[in-house]
């Protein structure tokens, strides 16, 4: 029973050092771009108040390709690691490709701490390879981003999800429904009174 609990906090405590996570793996162009599919880039994003280094920082992708990380991230800001030698916002260069097919993406702190996770090993769920949209986070969950090539070192694509529109559209259909409903019967009461009104 001890171990379980333990095993349990250990679990909790994990959970809970992701949620409060400064650094965020913040969009993934895992398909490359229209020039070639080895353009293929990873964003970070700084959600702290702070600047904060990233010497001896690691991205580990499915536990056997590893970018050692360098420099500064800015407060609020973001970091791009790029296959692409012309991508000339990018940060740091890297050789290692992403599969197409999926990929579990770790970012690792100087201290050995995971910091953030992408587990995607059973494929991408979004991103599109042939208009090279690419996966990016929101601030709930992942997301096809709307342009294509996605937003490097910018803020990600501001979608609003189609329930939502749908969810309004239903309410302010009810709405409508309700105020004519409410005013066909107050017509429809007064006309009863007077009616009864000049039978007394």
């Amino acid at each position: 029973m001890q171990k379980r609990s333990t095993k349990l906090a250990l679990i909790l405590l994990f959970i809970f050092q992701i949620a409060k996570a400064d650094i965020l793996i913040n969009e993934i162009c895992w398909m490359g771009d229209d020039i070639s599919s080895s353009n293929e880039w990873i964003e970070l994003y700084n959600n702290s108040s702070e600047n904060i280094s990233l010497n001896n920082w690691q991205i580990i992708i499915s536990d056997k390709k590893i970018i050692n990380l360098e420099g500064m991230i800015p407060s609020q800001g973001f970091y791009l690691l790029s296959r692409n030698k012309n991508q000339k916002e990018a940060n740091l260069f890297y050789s290692k490709a992403l599969n197409n097919k999926g990929e579990k993406i770790e970012l690792i702190d100087e201290k050995n701490n995971l910091i953030d996770l992408a587990e995607f090993s059973n494929g991408w769920p979004y991103g599109n390879n042939e208009t090279k949209q690419t996966m990016e986070k929101n601030s709930e969950a992942w997301q096809t981003s709307i342009n294509s090539k996605g937003t490097p070192k910018q803020p990600n694509s501001l979608i609003e999800k189609e329930e939502t529109k749908t969810i309004n559209h239903d309410k302010e259909k009810t709405n409508n429904n309700t105020i004519i409903f409410s005013l066909f019967l107050s017509f429809f009461s007064g006309g009863i009174v007077v009616f009864i009104k000049r039978l007394i």
